[in-house]
């Protein structure tokens, strides 16, 4: 079974050493945006082309930004993305992947091991906070300090089960110029007009008002866009909702409570923004949601085994935030075109 086993990891790594004589390319490294802004924000993203023919084998990145620490997360097999902070300068900054080679049981065993000293760490970190006992907080923070040994090791070890197999670079370029918002000749010119369903726009404590958005002109260019409505209620949201036709928007506000009697303002305003890549952040959350989904069906099907229920946890908080960073870069790429205020009336 040794001689098995040598034999596979031998011929696993000649085929590596294979590779690299031909310098084929573990991944591909693709950004959102030829360029970007000071302002922005990148998504970045790492598709494998080859993978390990051996099932136990699998790939491992690490990842780098202008030469700081980037997190880098699997959305799906063959496609993992980072999310680059807000830039604040202009320059050519270098997204660096570090591509690795590992056995994924090992990796996974460790894994393990490392979420149940993390967890014991935050029980341990949630007694501190209320323990005043001299001799119990020595006694804990003992038991932290020897967690963080045993993580330190776990880490080691984790390193000792990868082999490097190459490094891939991109350049991200960042320019001055903002696009949008300041260059207003840019802005297209769009006109839309708000109708409610009363035309006297008077309602009364209990009542809702539903209103519909027109928009009558596109934005003439050789960039596809679309148009996002929002809508507030003096300073309250009010939700809108897409329709059939693109070029009409419903909305409704809430309830209205005393506290809205009087003489209020609807303010609509409308927002443009890329649709190619707006498609694609939607695909890539339909992606990251999917993997989610699953690690959550994984997590709950150890609901008496503890330790591989945190190690699952902790893989599908990770996701809830690739998700939401996901949401927040569909909600950064709105430009705001224009804004149509409408007096209404709420009586008691």
């Amino acid at each position: 079974m040794k001689k098995y086993f040598l034999y596979t990891l031998i011929s696993v790594f000649c085929a590596l050493n294979a590779f690299s004589a031909y310098s084929l390319d573990f991944v591909n490294l693709q950004s959102d945006e030829e360029s970007y802004e000071v302002g922005e924000k990148a998504l970045l993203t790492a598709h494998v082309k080859i993978g390990p023919m051996n099932p136990n084998y699998e790939l491992y990145f690490k990842s780098s930004f202008g030469g700081a620490n980037l997190a880098i997360d699997r959305i799906t097999e063959n496609e993992a993305v980072s999310f680059t902070p807000e830039f604040t300068e202009a320059g050519t900054f270098e997204w660096s992947v570090r591509v690795y080679m590992q056995d994924k049981n090992v990796a996974k065993a460790l894994e393990l091991s490392k979420a149940n000293a993390r967890a014991e760490n935050e029980r341990i970190n949630s007694s501190l906070s209320h323990e005043t006992d001299p001799e119990i907080r020595e006694m804990l923070l003992e038991m932290r300090n020897r967690n963080n040994v045993i993580i330190s090791k776990i880490n080691a070890e984790m390193a000792a089960n990868r082999r490097h197999l190459q490094t891939v670079k991109l350049d991200v370029v960042v320019d001055e110029m903002d696009k949008y918002n300041k260059n207003e000749s840019n802005l297209p010119i769009v006109l839309f007009n708000v109708k409610l369903d009363r035309p006297n726009y008077t309602y009364a404590v209990g009542e809702r008002a539903n209103f519909v958005v027109t928009r009558f002109v596109d934005f003439d260019g050789n960039e596809k866009f679309e148009y996002v409505v929002r809508a507030k209620f003096e300073n309250w949201t009010v939700s809108t909702l897409e329709t059939d036709n693109d070029y009409v928007t419903s909305g409704q506000t809430f309830v209205f409570e005393p506290e809205h009697v009087g003489e209020k303002t609807l303010k609509v305003s409308l927002y443009i923004r890329k649709a190619v890549k707006a498609q694609n952040l939607r695909d890539g959350i339909a992606k990251a949601e999917k993997s989610r989904a699953d690690y959550i069906i994984l997590r709950n099907s150890y609901p008496h085994d503890p330790l591989r229920y945190e190690y699952y946890d902790l893989r599908v908080k990770r996701m809830s935030e690739v998700i939401s960073n996901y949401y927040d870069a569909l909600e950064e790429m709105l430009s705001f075109v224009t804004m149509e205020e409408t007096v209404m009336f709420v009586q008691e």
